[in-house]
Protein backbone atom coordinates (compact mmCIF):
# COMPACT_ATOMS: atom_id res chain seq x y z
CA UNK A 1 0.00 0.00 0.00
CA UNK A 2 1.24 3.48 -0.87
CA UNK A 3 2.23 5.46 2.22
CA UNK A 4 1.38 9.15 2.23
CA UNK A 5 4.37 11.36 2.97
CA UNK A 6 3.57 14.70 4.66
CA UNK A 7 5.40 17.63 3.08
CA UNK A 8 8.88 18.44 4.35
CA UNK A 9 8.53 22.21 4.36
CA UNK A 10 9.10 24.87 6.99
CA UNK A 11 8.78 28.65 6.95
CA UNK A 12 12.19 29.27 5.35
CA UNK A 13 11.36 26.75 2.62
CA UNK A 14 8.03 28.50 2.04
CA UNK A 15 9.82 31.83 1.55
CA UNK A 16 12.19 30.29 -1.00
CA UNK A 17 9.30 28.61 -2.85
CA UNK A 18 7.32 31.85 -2.98
CA UNK A 19 10.26 33.78 -4.39
CA UNK A 20 11.22 31.06 -6.89
CA UNK A 21 7.74 30.13 -8.11
CA UNK A 22 5.86 33.43 -7.87
CA UNK A 23 8.53 36.10 -8.11
CA UNK A 24 7.73 37.79 -4.81
CA UNK A 25 10.68 39.18 -2.87
CA UNK A 26 11.31 39.98 0.81
CA UNK A 27 8.23 38.06 1.93
CA UNK A 28 7.46 36.76 5.40
CA UNK A 29 6.00 33.31 6.02
CA UNK A 30 3.94 32.14 8.99
CA UNK A 31 2.93 28.52 9.40
CA UNK A 32 -0.83 27.89 9.43
CA UNK A 33 -2.71 24.76 10.46
CA UNK A 34 -2.44 21.86 8.05
CA UNK A 35 -3.18 18.21 8.79
CA UNK A 36 -1.73 16.19 5.92
CA UNK A 37 -0.51 19.26 4.04
CA UNK A 38 1.55 22.35 4.91
CA UNK A 39 -0.01 25.81 4.72
CA UNK A 40 1.74 29.16 5.11
CA UNK A 41 0.53 32.73 5.32
CA UNK A 42 2.71 34.75 2.96
CA UNK A 43 2.93 38.51 3.49
CA UNK A 44 4.56 40.79 0.94
CA UNK A 45 6.33 44.07 1.84
CA UNK A 46 3.26 46.01 0.63
CA UNK A 47 1.09 43.99 3.06
CA UNK A 48 -0.69 41.75 0.56
CA UNK A 49 -1.46 38.35 2.05
CA UNK A 50 -1.55 34.95 0.34
CA UNK A 51 -1.72 31.30 1.37
CA UNK A 52 0.93 28.94 0.03
CA UNK A 53 -0.28 25.35 0.08
CA UNK A 54 2.08 22.36 -0.14
CA UNK A 55 0.05 19.21 -0.75
CA UNK A 56 1.14 15.77 0.48
CA UNK A 57 2.64 13.31 -1.99
CA UNK A 58 -0.40 11.01 -2.08
CA UNK A 59 -2.90 13.72 -3.01
CA UNK A 60 -0.34 15.21 -5.41
CA UNK A 61 -0.67 12.13 -7.60
CA UNK A 62 -3.76 13.69 -9.16
CA UNK A 63 -2.70 17.25 -10.07
CA UNK A 64 -5.65 17.62 -12.45
CA UNK A 65 -7.95 17.69 -9.44
CA UNK A 66 -6.26 20.81 -8.07
CA UNK A 67 -6.06 22.51 -11.44
CA UNK A 68 -9.79 22.05 -11.83
CA UNK A 69 -10.40 23.26 -8.27
CA UNK A 70 -8.45 26.45 -9.05
CA UNK A 71 -10.44 26.92 -12.27
CA UNK A 72 -13.65 26.69 -10.25
CA UNK A 73 -12.41 29.08 -7.56
CA UNK A 74 -11.38 31.62 -10.17
CA UNK A 75 -14.82 31.38 -11.81
CA UNK A 76 -16.55 31.89 -8.46
CA UNK A 77 -14.24 34.77 -7.53
CA UNK A 78 -14.86 36.51 -10.85
CA UNK A 79 -18.61 36.20 -10.28
CA UNK A 80 -18.30 38.06 -6.99
CA UNK A 81 -18.20 35.19 -4.50
CA UNK A 82 -15.94 35.82 -1.49
CA UNK A 83 -13.73 32.76 -1.88
CA UNK A 84 -9.93 32.49 -2.19
CA UNK A 85 -8.65 33.41 -5.64
CA UNK A 86 -5.91 31.19 -7.12
CA UNK A 87 -2.65 32.85 -8.13
CA UNK A 88 -0.76 31.76 -11.23
CA UNK A 89 2.95 31.01 -10.93
CA UNK A 90 5.79 32.14 -13.21
CA UNK A 91 4.83 29.49 -15.76
CA UNK A 92 1.25 30.79 -15.96
CA UNK A 93 0.00 27.65 -14.26
CA UNK A 94 -2.07 27.12 -11.11
CA UNK A 95 0.07 24.29 -9.76
CA UNK A 96 3.59 22.91 -9.86
CA UNK A 97 5.04 19.56 -8.75
CA UNK A 98 8.24 19.65 -6.73
CA UNK A 99 10.09 17.17 -4.51
CA UNK A 100 10.58 18.57 -1.03
CA UNK A 101 13.40 17.40 1.22
CA UNK A 102 14.56 13.90 0.37
CA UNK A 103 11.18 12.61 -0.80
CA UNK A 104 11.06 10.45 -3.92
CA UNK A 105 7.58 11.55 -4.93
CA UNK A 106 6.77 15.21 -5.56
CA UNK A 107 4.51 17.49 -3.57
CA UNK A 108 2.04 19.76 -5.32
CA UNK A 109 2.29 23.51 -4.67
CA UNK A 110 -0.22 26.26 -5.35
CA UNK A 111 -1.12 29.68 -3.98
CA UNK A 112 -4.40 31.39 -3.09
CA UNK A 113 -5.34 34.88 -1.99
CA UNK A 114 -5.88 35.17 1.76
CA UNK A 115 -9.42 35.78 2.97
CA UNK A 116 -9.26 38.06 6.05
CA UNK A 117 -11.49 37.59 9.06
CA UNK A 118 -12.05 34.95 11.72
CA UNK A 119 -13.57 31.50 11.42
CA UNK A 120 -16.93 30.85 13.03
CA UNK A 121 -15.49 28.38 15.52
CA UNK A 122 -13.08 31.03 16.85
CA UNK A 123 -15.44 33.86 17.76
CA UNK A 124 -17.99 34.57 20.48
CA UNK A 125 -21.41 35.68 19.31
CA UNK A 126 -24.98 35.69 20.55
CA UNK A 127 -27.32 32.82 19.82
CA UNK A 128 -29.41 35.09 17.60
CA UNK A 129 -26.33 36.08 15.59
CA UNK A 130 -25.34 32.40 15.32
CA UNK A 131 -28.64 31.45 13.70
CA UNK A 132 -28.51 34.49 11.38
CA UNK A 133 -25.03 33.47 10.23
CA UNK A 134 -26.20 29.88 9.74
CA UNK A 135 -29.00 31.02 7.44
CA UNK A 136 -26.71 33.39 5.53
CA UNK A 137 -24.11 30.68 4.94
CA UNK A 138 -26.73 28.21 3.70
CA UNK A 139 -27.93 30.83 1.22
CA UNK A 140 -24.35 31.49 0.13
CA UNK A 141 -23.79 27.75 -0.44
CA UNK A 142 -26.98 27.44 -2.50
CA UNK A 143 -25.79 30.29 -4.74
CA UNK A 144 -22.45 28.51 -5.22
CA UNK A 145 -24.28 25.31 -6.15
CA UNK A 146 -26.31 27.17 -8.77
CA UNK A 147 -23.21 28.88 -10.19
CA UNK A 148 -21.27 25.60 -10.34
CA UNK A 149 -23.96 24.08 -12.55
CA UNK A 150 -22.75 26.30 -15.38
CA UNK A 151 -19.14 25.14 -14.96
CA UNK A 152 -17.89 22.10 -16.85
CA UNK A 153 -16.45 20.43 -13.78
CA UNK A 154 -15.25 16.91 -14.55
CA UNK A 155 -14.89 15.81 -10.94
CA UNK A 156 -11.52 14.16 -10.47
CA UNK A 157 -12.27 12.80 -7.00
CA UNK A 158 -11.79 9.04 -7.25
CA UNK A 159 -10.99 8.44 -3.59
CA UNK A 160 -12.82 5.87 -1.52
CA UNK A 161 -12.17 7.46 1.86
CA UNK A 162 -14.97 7.87 4.37
CA UNK A 163 -15.24 11.62 3.91
CA UNK A 164 -16.90 10.80 0.59
CA UNK A 165 -20.50 10.14 1.55
CA UNK A 166 -20.99 7.55 -1.18
CA UNK A 167 -18.28 5.48 0.55
CA UNK A 168 -20.06 5.25 3.90
CA UNK A 169 -20.93 1.56 3.85
CA UNK A 170 -20.79 -1.22 6.43
CA UNK A 171 -17.89 -2.80 4.59
CA UNK A 172 -15.84 0.42 4.63
CA UNK A 173 -16.64 1.57 8.16
CA UNK A 174 -16.42 -1.75 10.04
CA UNK A 175 -12.58 -1.88 10.28
CA UNK A 176 -12.50 1.62 11.79
CA UNK A 177 -15.55 1.37 14.02
CA UNK A 178 -13.98 -1.61 15.77
CA UNK A 179 -11.43 0.92 17.14
CA UNK A 180 -14.19 2.96 18.84
CA UNK A 181 -13.87 2.08 22.51
CA UNK A 182 -17.39 3.11 23.53
CA UNK A 183 -19.40 -0.02 22.64
CA UNK A 184 -22.76 1.77 22.67
CA UNK A 185 -21.43 4.48 20.36
CA UNK A 186 -19.97 1.81 18.09
CA UNK A 187 -23.37 0.07 17.92
CA UNK A 188 -25.15 3.33 17.08
CA UNK A 189 -22.63 4.14 14.33
CA UNK A 190 -23.09 0.70 12.80
CA UNK A 191 -26.87 1.03 12.85
CA UNK A 192 -26.68 4.51 11.29
CA UNK A 193 -24.50 3.19 8.46
CA UNK A 194 -26.85 0.27 7.84
CA UNK A 195 -29.81 2.63 7.56
CA UNK A 196 -27.88 5.07 5.34
CA UNK A 197 -26.99 2.21 2.98
CA UNK A 198 -30.54 0.96 2.73
CA UNK A 199 -32.43 4.27 2.60
CA UNK A 200 -30.04 6.72 0.91
CA UNK A 201 -27.36 4.94 -1.12
CA UNK A 202 -30.09 2.94 -2.89
CA UNK A 203 -31.61 6.22 -4.11
CA UNK A 204 -28.51 7.99 -5.45
CA UNK A 205 -29.97 8.18 -8.95
CA UNK A 206 -32.90 10.20 -7.52
CA UNK A 207 -30.67 12.80 -5.84
CA UNK A 208 -29.37 15.85 -7.72
CA UNK A 209 -25.64 16.06 -8.35
CA UNK A 210 -23.40 19.10 -8.44
CA UNK A 211 -20.04 20.48 -7.38
CA UNK A 212 -19.90 20.68 -3.60
CA UNK A 213 -17.41 22.13 -1.11
CA UNK A 214 -17.74 18.92 0.96
CA UNK A 215 -16.07 20.24 4.10
CA UNK A 216 -18.60 22.74 5.41
CA UNK A 217 -17.58 23.07 9.02
CA UNK A 218 -17.27 26.19 11.21
CA UNK A 219 -13.49 26.32 10.72
CA UNK A 220 -14.07 27.03 7.03
CA UNK A 221 -16.70 29.77 7.35
CA UNK A 222 -15.11 33.22 7.67
CA UNK A 223 -16.88 36.07 9.48
CA UNK A 224 -16.00 39.66 10.32
CA UNK A 225 -17.14 41.88 13.16
CA UNK A 226 -19.63 44.55 12.17
CA UNK A 227 -20.22 46.31 15.47
CA UNK A 228 -20.50 45.86 19.23
CA UNK A 229 -23.92 46.34 20.82
CA UNK A 230 -24.28 46.39 24.61
CA UNK A 231 -20.94 44.66 24.96
CA UNK A 232 -21.81 41.88 22.45
CA UNK A 233 -19.97 41.59 19.14
CA UNK A 234 -22.12 41.28 16.01
CA UNK A 235 -20.66 39.36 13.05
CA UNK A 236 -21.54 38.96 9.39
CA UNK A 237 -20.52 36.25 6.94
CA UNK A 238 -17.53 37.28 4.83
CA UNK A 239 -16.68 34.12 2.87
CA UNK A 240 -15.84 30.46 2.61
CA UNK A 241 -12.37 28.86 2.56
CA UNK A 242 -10.64 25.48 2.18
CA UNK A 243 -12.11 23.92 -0.95
CA UNK A 244 -9.59 21.06 -0.88
CA UNK A 245 -12.38 18.44 -0.63
CA UNK A 246 -14.33 19.91 -3.56
CA UNK A 247 -15.93 17.19 -5.65
CA UNK A 248 -18.92 16.20 -7.70
CA UNK A 249 -21.47 14.64 -5.41
CA UNK A 250 -25.06 14.94 -4.22
CA UNK A 251 -26.26 18.40 -3.24
CA UNK A 252 -28.24 17.04 -0.29
CA UNK A 253 -24.98 15.68 1.19
CA UNK A 254 -23.65 19.25 1.35
CA UNK A 255 -26.80 20.40 3.15
CA UNK A 256 -26.50 17.46 5.54
CA UNK A 257 -22.84 18.24 6.25
CA UNK A 258 -23.64 21.81 7.16
CA UNK A 259 -26.53 20.78 9.42
CA UNK A 260 -24.32 18.19 11.13
CA UNK A 261 -21.43 20.50 11.95
CA UNK A 262 -23.52 23.55 12.80
CA UNK A 263 -25.43 21.33 15.23
CA UNK A 264 -22.06 20.44 16.74
CA UNK A 265 -21.12 24.10 17.10
CA UNK A 266 -24.52 24.91 18.62
CA UNK A 267 -24.09 22.05 21.08
CA UNK A 268 -20.61 23.25 22.02
CA UNK A 269 -21.84 26.82 22.60
CA UNK A 270 -24.98 25.60 24.42
CA UNK A 271 -27.29 27.09 21.78
CA UNK A 272 -30.53 25.51 20.60
CA UNK A 273 -29.26 22.96 18.09
CA UNK A 274 -32.80 21.95 17.08
CA UNK A 275 -33.14 25.25 15.21
CA UNK A 276 -30.14 24.52 12.98
CA UNK A 277 -31.98 22.37 10.43
CA UNK A 278 -34.71 25.00 10.10
CA UNK A 279 -32.17 27.82 9.64
CA UNK A 280 -30.11 25.90 7.07
CA UNK A 281 -33.15 24.98 4.99
CA UNK A 282 -34.52 28.51 5.24
CA UNK A 283 -31.34 29.93 3.73
CA UNK A 284 -30.68 27.18 1.19
CA UNK A 285 -34.23 27.00 -0.15
CA UNK A 286 -34.29 30.70 -0.94
CA UNK A 287 -32.54 29.59 -4.11
CA UNK A 288 -32.68 25.77 -4.32
CA UNK A 289 -35.56 23.76 -2.92
CA UNK A 290 -34.91 20.18 -1.86
CA UNK A 291 -37.08 17.55 -3.52
CA UNK A 292 -39.29 15.27 -1.46
CA UNK A 293 -36.78 12.44 -1.91
CA UNK A 294 -33.88 14.66 -0.82
CA UNK A 295 -35.81 15.69 2.29
CA UNK A 296 -36.53 12.04 3.08
CA UNK A 297 -32.78 11.31 2.85
CA UNK A 298 -31.68 14.34 4.85
CA UNK A 299 -31.78 13.06 8.43
CA UNK A 300 -30.01 9.80 7.62
CA UNK A 301 -27.39 11.79 5.70
CA UNK A 302 -26.83 14.10 8.68
CA UNK A 303 -26.22 11.11 10.96
CA UNK A 304 -24.00 9.43 8.35
CA UNK A 305 -21.85 12.58 8.15
CA UNK A 306 -21.44 12.51 11.93
CA UNK A 307 -20.37 8.86 11.69
CA UNK A 308 -17.88 9.71 8.93
CA UNK A 309 -16.34 12.35 11.20
CA UNK A 310 -16.11 9.85 14.08
CA UNK A 311 -14.45 7.35 11.74
CA UNK A 312 -12.00 9.92 10.34
CA UNK A 313 -11.07 11.20 13.80
CA UNK A 314 -10.68 7.67 15.19
CA UNK A 315 -8.55 6.53 12.26
CA UNK A 316 -6.30 9.59 12.35
CA UNK A 317 -5.81 9.47 16.10
CA UNK A 318 -5.02 5.78 15.97
CA UNK A 319 -2.08 6.60 13.71
CA UNK A 320 -0.85 9.77 15.45
CA UNK A 321 0.38 11.12 18.74
CA UNK A 322 -2.76 12.08 20.68
CA UNK A 323 -0.97 15.02 22.28
CA UNK A 324 -0.13 16.87 19.08
CA UNK A 325 -1.75 20.13 18.03
CA UNK A 326 -3.05 18.45 14.88
CA UNK A 327 -4.82 15.78 16.91
CA UNK A 328 -6.38 18.40 19.15
CA UNK A 329 -7.72 20.09 16.00
CA UNK A 330 -9.26 16.82 14.83
CA UNK A 331 -10.96 16.33 18.19
CA UNK A 332 -12.35 19.86 18.54
CA UNK A 333 -15.94 18.76 17.82
CA UNK A 334 -15.66 15.10 18.78
CA UNK A 335 -17.59 15.22 22.06
CA UNK A 336 -20.35 17.35 20.54
CA UNK A 337 -20.56 15.00 17.55
CA UNK A 338 -20.99 11.92 19.74
CA UNK A 339 -23.61 13.67 21.87
CA UNK A 340 -25.67 14.79 18.89
CA UNK A 341 -25.44 11.43 17.14
CA UNK A 342 -26.75 9.66 20.26
CA UNK A 343 -29.63 12.13 20.49
CA UNK A 344 -30.56 11.93 16.80
CA UNK A 345 -30.46 8.15 16.85
CA UNK A 346 -32.61 8.04 19.98
CA UNK A 347 -35.22 10.13 18.15
CA UNK A 348 -34.94 7.84 15.14
CA UNK A 349 -35.04 4.64 17.14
Amino acid sequence: MYQMQPPVCEEEDAIQLTEALYGFVDVKATKLYGYDDKNFLIRTPDHHDYVLKVVNTFEAKLPERYTEMCDMLQALYQRGFTVPCPIKNRWNSWTVLKCMGNTVDPNLIFMLSFLPGKTMDAVHFSEKNFHELTTDLAEFVAKIHIESMTHNYKGWDVSNNLWRMESITTRNTAPILCLVKDLNLRRICSRVVEKFESTVLTKLDQLRSGVIHDDLNPANAVVEKVETINGADLYKLSGLIDFMEMKKSKLVFEVATMIAFWMCLAQKKKFNRKLVTKQVLEGYERHLCLSDTEKQCLNSSVMARLVSYICSATSNLNNRDSETQDSNYVLRLFDSTCCILRSLWADED
